[in-house]
């Protein structure tokens, strides 16, 4: 049984892989003119959720000093206590959203999984104190992001099987991939270039 746009179990991937009609093909990796939208919004989506993943990194010592860290604090909490929940809650995370892809409505999951991530992000920017107590929002902030990256990668790709016919999918698949390494790449640029 098929579902609707969106939802359900309604774009296995290798569902339709047996029709040749879909398989061949030259123009294959040609996105249709009314798609290009929705293409270029699933890129640009899996770019940015990416930045943020190596942001903090060439800023550790900046965030130290601004969370009044002793060196030994720097490398368990910051080096050890938060890459510890940003990467294993993520992974988590995605444990759970991609079941979650065949259950609810697709567009709206992936937008709550943006939002978790990129509104605790604004607040902290706003909000969060430079002090030891800042710490604690700027633990909370980077989880949320572990969340959003982690939960992003079922939905995107669940997504872009309902969307995209059977012929596009590994193209449109290999283009989400290499978004998020282009997203991660200018991430850690951007952080270098604040940090100098």
């Amino acid at each position: 049984h098929n579902g609707g746009y969106g939802q359900g179990p309604a774009a296995p991937w290798g569902h339709e892989r047996g029709s040749g009609g879909d398989r061949g093909g030259g123009g294959g990796q040609k996105i249709p003119r009314e798609l290009r939208g929705t293409f270029l919004l699933i890129l640009v989506t899996a770019c940015v959720l990416h930045a943020d993943q190596n942001c903090a990194a060439p800023n550790l010592s900046a965030i130290a000093d601004d969370f009044q860290m002793t060196p030994m604090q720097k490398d368990t909490r910051l080096g050890g206590m938060v890459q510890f929940g940003f990467f294993l809650i993520g992974g988590a995370v995605s444990l759970v959203v991609g079941p979650a892809t065949d259950q609810l409505d697709r567009v709206t999951l992936l937008s709550a999984v943006v939002l978790s991530g990129s509104v605790p992000s604004l607040l902290m920017s706003l909000w969060v104190p430079s002090s030891k107590a800042g710490f604690f929002y700027f633990f909370l902030a980077r989880i949320c992001t572990g969340v959003a990256i982690g939960g992003s990668f079922p939905v995107l790709f669940s997504l872009a099987a309902d969307v995209f016919p059977a012929s596009q999918r590994t193209f449109v698949s290999a283009c989400i991939s290499a978004a998020t390494n282009v997203g991660a790449a200018v991430g850690g640029m951007m952080a270098g270039a604040v940090r100098a």
